[in-house]
């Protein structure tokens, strides 16, 4: 495998939001296993929202982007990492590289 090299960071905040999902035991034996859904300003690696959902479905992703963007408005763009939870469980575990996808403001992936 060959070692990638590092993308540079936008210069602005509100440039490019990376977004991922964490599934994890958060709360311990306090409540049920969650994903936290994050939003991550690439400029200033500020935490832009954060979304306890139960899974990292389609539909947990519509209302913390919704969210995310009532608070801090529409950003240039949007960068989550394919082959996720979305895509498939299976694939992380097959070790199989993930790819990234920018969801500009227009709609249209650029990979």
């Amino acid at each position: 495998m060959r070692a990638q090299s590092p993308r540079s960071r936008r210069e602005c905040l509100g440039e490019l939001v990376q977004i991922d999902g964490s599934d994890h035991e958060w709360f311990e034996d306090r409540g049920p296993r969650c994903t936290l859904l994050v939003y991550v300003d690439d400029a200033t690696s500020s935490l832009m929202e954060l979304y306890f959902a139960r899974s990292e479905s389609t539909f947990d992703y519509f209302t913390s982007t919704t969210a995310y963007l009532r608070r801090h408005r529409k950003p240039v763009a949007f960068l989550q990492r394919q082959g996720g939870d979305l895509q498939g469980q299976r694939q992380r575990s097959q070790g199989r590289r993930r790819k990234h996808a920018v969801w500009p403001s227009d709609g249209r992936p650029q990979h």
